[in-house]
């Protein structure tokens, strides 16, 4: 259960959710969502429901970010809400989660630099059918795209 609070001396120590929001550049609900999820503590509440968080919780909420921009997921939880608990302190499961998600990265751009390479070729022979091709006869540029890629490589989705 929320416990409520109405002195001025609370209010001035901790932030309203709109605030830490707002200076962590999301939204509320979000913010809601982070707490329901148990990366934030419980917020306290005014007499008139504001909820009110201490001053250290944009720190946290900036951390969650930060872990969400580099591809952790939210879904990573427990591990990930043990993890930002404990941001202060060497966290062995957050190094080996950033090390299962930098191999995905480099499986990625791996993906990534065969399809740039792929379309590149695909581009080169489209540009050099339509420098050959009669005029008023169908370039069939898009047929091409139904030829595999090259077998060495992963293929793509």
């Amino acid at each position: 259960m929320h416990s409520r609070v109405d002195t001025e001396s609370v209010m001035a120590t901790n932030l309203k959710s709109g605030e830490v929001a707002r200076l962590a550049g999301l939204s509320a609900d979000t913010l809601r969502h982070y707490e329901k999820l148990g990366l934030l503590p419980k917020a306290l509440r005014t007499e008139g429901g504001y909820r009110l968080y201490p001053p250290e919780t944009l720190d946290r909420v900036r951390t969650i970010q930060g872990a969400l921009r580099v591809g952790f997921k939210l879904s990573d939880s427990p591990t990930f809400s043990r993890n930002v608990e404990q941001a202060e302190r060497p966290a062995n499961g957050s190094a080996e989660m950033a090390s299962h998600k930098l191999e995905a990265l480099d499986g990625q751009i791996a993906d990534l630099m065969a399809l740039r390479d792929f379309l590149s070729d695909t581009v080169t022979a489209w540009q050099q059918r339509l420098k050959s091709l009669p005029p008023g006869k169908r370039a069939g540029l898009l047929d091409s795209l139904a030829r595999p890629l090259n077998p060495t490589r992963k293929e793509l989705q």
